[in-house]
């Protein structure tokens, strides 16, 4: 990828964060704090950040509150999860359904789930018409899509837009997420196609309509 579409992505990145921001911003400073919230939803997401040295460790977690045979993936412009997805026991595995053109996570021996967890990989990866997971920020933060996180128990059906997403991360970095500025750990219900959330150190620039990241490694215009 050359230099032009990487600033042309991260540029895009900046003005979709800038786009999630409300009129008349509150900027929260508190350990937790639930966004929009409403009835729980069937599966429950967490997203943990951590890190060691100079690497970065992301892991999402999907509990269910029923159990279910597998657990179907709303988005699936292509099967890379089944790459870049590690699942934290040996006995689950992710797969492509060549039928209904979808990504499963399943058991091997067949049990149930009814709780899973996933090493993600942080990095860059081109969509085919959807989003990015990731899109890092050369200062070493991070904005994933809410959207690609989002399944369902055995099926999505049109009744399937609601869950529930608790995000935490190292106590030194801080969450950007629907217009605010939240420290250590946030819990939302998130629905349609999801948002975009950053994580990392960057000050937003904050006015009075609007919260906005800009990568500090995009070159100045002349």
């Amino acid at each position: 990828m050359n230099w032009l579409n990487i600033t042309k992505i991260k540029t895009a990145i900046s003005v979709t964060l800038a786009l999630l921001a409300c009129f008349n911003v509150e900027i929260a400073w508190a350990n937790s704090q639930a966004l929009n919230d409403s009835s729980p939803s069937t599966i429950l997401i967490k997203v943990e950040k951590s890190t060691a040295d100079t690497s970065e460790k992301w892991v999402v977690t999907y509990t269910l509150t029923t159990p279910a045979k597998t657990l179907a993936f709303v988005r699936n412009p292509d099967t890379s999860r089944t790459t870049r997805w590690f699942a934290q026991d040996n006995d689950i595995e992710i797969v492509f359904d060549n039928v209904k053109h979808q990504e499963l996570v399943r058991s091997k021996s067949g049990k149930p789930l009814s709780t899973v967890s996933f090493l993600l990989t942080p990095t860059y990866k081109h969509l085919g018409k959807d989003y990015a997971p990731f899109s890092p920020f050369s200062d070493g933060g991070n904005a994933f899509h809410s959207g690609r996180l989002f399944a369902c128990a055995n099926a999505c059906t049109e009744e399937d837009n609601k869950w529930h997403l608790t995000l935490n991360v190292p106590s030194d970095e801080h969450i950007v997420l629907n217009g605010k500025v939240i420290k250590s750990s946030v819990s939302w219900t998130d629905n349609n196609d999801g948002r975009v959330v950053y994580v990392g150190k960057q000050q937003p620039i904050i006015t009075d309509d609007v919260v906005a990241l800009i990568d500090p490694g995009l070159p100045e215009k002349h």
